[in-house]
């Protein structure tokens, strides 16, 4: 195999696994928010 090909390959590779973890992230954070706004609307004003 071709050292640039492969050099190539790891990128294209690092980049895709880069935007998976970024989806992956964005999930989390967004279904953190919705559960501490949930909390946010069950606790009582003043508390």
């Amino acid at each position: 195999m071709d050292q640039r090909l492969y050099g190539v390959n790891a990128a294209r590779g690092l980049s895709e696994g880069r935007s998976r973890y970024c989806d992956l992230l964005k999930q989390v954070i967004a279904s953190l928010c919705l559960a501490v706004g949930a909390i946010d609307k069950h606790r009582p004003r003043g508390a």
